[in-house]
């Protein structure tokens, strides 16, 4: 069996047991890993503006703005759900990983869009 298939087998279990059994545990993560997608969304695009020489600026306030609300947010629901962490410890785990994640996220996305080189791209373009 090859490996895309071995993986491809295991993510749809997993999924399915997720969907069949236990995914009224882990629904009040969704919102916060929404809003770490929208922060990556947004780093990704001011990565790629940085990288063509053009302006990305304007996205750095929403960036933090939903970086913040991302790990307020994880904070949180990690806080509210450690009195109860026999029946919330899946959620407390997956939570703390995605503030890991969102953290991450944070430095890579400050070593890029901080780093003052210009891509060859860029400078033969001005």
């Amino acid at each position: 069996m090859s490996k895309q298939i071995f993986s491809t087998i295991i993510t749809v279990i997993l999924g399915g047991i997720l969907t069949f059994k236990g995914w009224a545990k882990i629904w009040p993560i969704f919102g916060s890993a929404n809003q770490l997608l929208a922060a990556l969304a947004l780093l990704a695009v001011a990565v790629y503006l940085k990288k063509q020489g053009k302006e990305f600026k304007m996205i750095v306030i929403p960036i933090i703005f939903m970086f913040a609300v991302t790990l307020v947010a994880l904070i949180l629901l990690i806080y509210t759900k450690i009195p109860t962490f026999g029946d919330s410890w899946l959620l407390i785990l997956i939570a703390a990983v995605l503030f890991v994640l969102a953290l991450v996220l944070m430095a890579e996305g400050v070593k890029h869009l901080g780093n003052n080189k210009q891509t060859e791209k860029s400078k033969l373009a001005r």
